[in-house]
């Protein structure tokens, strides 16, 4: 028997005497337990999911914590529904139950603690901007939830909610070291005293990609990415941070994040496998008022900033070319507010809630630059294109675009009796 039949062997055994410990940690909670766990989204207030009128997935930080992953994408690969895929352009495309994104994370929506995280230009999202140690649950609905949310949300909604103060015990930090010259630290804490609740953390992570050495393409030409220039492949490098305070009724978040990433591969219509630089910042504000025992009102408004830039046709033959499209970049704001009203209890099992949204979007112009001069990009010259004067930007979005949109939506729930549930819904803008 070889060794390596007998190493597969050992760790087979292991895994068969260990199995059913996993599984006894999986099954703490009991049936009733899991229908009374609590969830926020479906409806915009809290009711349990056994109660939520969607076809959803809940996962606790203790879920993640059990995974053992470090990203939220790899938290995502393990719904029912949902599938990630990496594109050529180096989004993390999240696609559910089969509504195939296009180039762009823009037919779902995701969420932080309900502020909506796409960029204006083109309704992108990126998973990356979110630490993962602030994650408390992750809840995701698969199907259209536009009605509530409007703007993206008809293929599926994640809505990631952050932990709390009072849920930190003490401050944690861990750090990784790995291959590829990798460095990451990641880091949560918070306190909770006289009803102020304060929480911040977040992540950074820097690796110096690995090389994608071609031996040879159909001109004959070889090297490492881009035929020699000065860079590495598929890097992912990000930062984020997240700071939450709750006092009394009001609650406050501000966030910022930045990812540049470098994806390398040769596509048809070569393009768009360079670097690309995204950020963005934000905050929003929540107020909630108790009008009576079982009425309220809340208040949700926020404010964002999302910028890119992406480098294409960044590698030989197509550098050469007369007037070869250089890079894109854009830079976007949106802000809104949500005001809502819970009404349950209107007429005998009956709940109604309702609400308008205002928001407003502002998209500076998405300029795809052409370089009119370049320097040395022979094959394994191991010079990058050097940009000379920027030409008049080509692009068909040469002007800045504000939009505004206002809606107004509707949600009534009828239960006559404790296992069913109907729900209608309506949104007009």
């Amino acid at each position: 028997m070889s060794l390596k039949l007998i190493c597969i062997t050992v760790i087979m055994l292991l895994f068969m005497m260990v199995l059913p410990l996993v599984s006894q940690e999986w099954d703490d909670l009991n049936l009733e337990d899991l229908m009374n766990i609590t969830v926020t989204t479906v409806s915009k207030k809290a009711e349990k999911v056994s109660e939520a009128s969607a076809v959803m997935t809940v996962i606790t930080a203790e879920d993640i914590k059990k995974m053992g992953v470090r990203t939220l994408d790899d938290v995502l690969r393990t719904v029912a529904g949902v599938d990630i895929i990496e594109t050529y352009y180096g989004y993390s495309s999240v696609t559910f139950r089969g509504v195939l994104q296009t180039h762009y994370n823009n037919k779902s929506l995701l969420l932080l603690n309900g502020h909506p995280m796409y960029e204006t230009v083109v309704g992108s999202y990126y998973i990356e901007a979110i630490p993962v140690t602030s994650v408390s649950r992750i809840e995701i609905i698969r199907g259209p939830s536009s009605v509530m949310y409007g703007t993206n949300a008809f293929a599926g909604v994640i809505n990631i909610i952050t932990k709390k103060g009072a849920d930190i015990t003490a401050p944690e930090a861990s750090l990784t070291l790995g291959s590829f010259s990798t460095r990451r630290l990641d880091f949560i804490s918070g306190s909770s005293q006289d009803g102020l609740d304060i929480t911040f953390c977040g992540s950074t992570k820097d690796d110096d990609g690995y090389p994608y050495r071609v031996r040879s393409d159909e001109e004959g030409n070889a090297g490492e990415p881009a035929y020699g220039m000065d860079r590495d492949a598929y890097e992912n490098d990000f930062t984020n941070g997240l700071v939450h305070v709750a006092w009394k009724d009001f609650s406050f978040q501000l966030f910022s994040w930045k990812q540049e990433k470098d994806k390398f591969g040769l596509i048809p219509t070569l393009v768009s496998t360079g670097e690309s630089h995204r950020k963005g910042y934000g905050f929003d504000v929540s107020y909630r008022k108790a009008l009576s025992e079982d009425r309220e009102v809340t208040l949700f408004s926020w404010y964002d900033k999302m910028s890119k830039r992406e480098w294409i046709n960044a590698y030989y033959p197509a550098t050469a070319a007369a007037y070869a499209q250089h890079y894109q970049d854009y830079s976007g704001d949106k802000m809104g507010f949500d005001l809502r009203y819970d009404y349950p209890g209107i007429a005998e099992k009956t709940d109604l809630l309702f609400g308008v949204v205002y928001e407003t979007f502002n998209s500076e112009p998405y300029y795809f630059r052409y370089a009119s001069t370049f320097g040395e990009t022979s094959p394994g010259s191991g010079v990058a294109p050097v940009p000379g004067e920027i030409d008049e930007p080509a692009s068909s979005y040469l002007d800045s675009h504000e939009t505004t949109e206002k809606s107004f939506y509707i949600q009534p729930t009828y239960r006559p009796n404790e296992r069913t549930t109907f729900t209608v819904g309506g949104r007009l803008a």
